[in-house]
């Protein structure tokens, strides 16, 4: 029995181990200056975003497919898969990454903007 327990123990710890080099920095270190600290905030920002936005797709894209809104369904899954590509990259250049997050971030903004437009006074 106690092998069996160990062997769970092994594998949970390679799974946060993969999990760690998954979500890990650059090679970039604190005494490089700013460009770690840009690294270490598009990281924060980007993982956070991946979980957080979880907690909204999930409920949403349920919702979605229950309405039949086929349009939303694939626009939200089209923006998390790109949110995931996004924070994946990391051996992309830095300014190409906080691109891709600027654009997706208007997208969406102009995305919503126009889906409520329907529902208000203006149109």
């Amino acid at each position: 029995m106690p092998i069996a327990v160990h062997q769970i123990y092994n594998i949970f710890i390679n799974i946060l181990h993969h999990i760690k080099n998954l979500f890990s920095l650059t090679d970039l270190q604190p005494e490089d200056g700013l460009p770690y600290w840009r690294e270490l905030i598009l990281h924060v920002m980007l993982t956070a975003g991946i979980f957080l936005s979880l907690l909204a797709y999930i409920p949403a894209l349920i919702i979605a497919v229950r309405e039949q809104l086929w349009g939303l369904a694939i626009f939200d899954s089209f923006v998390y898969l790109f949110l995931l590509i996004i924070r994946s990259s990391s051996r992309r250049k830095y300014e190409y990454r906080v691109g891709a997050t600027l654009v997706l971030s208007y997208t969406v903004g102009i995305f919503i903007i126009l889906k409520i437009c329907k529902f208000s006074l203006i149109e």
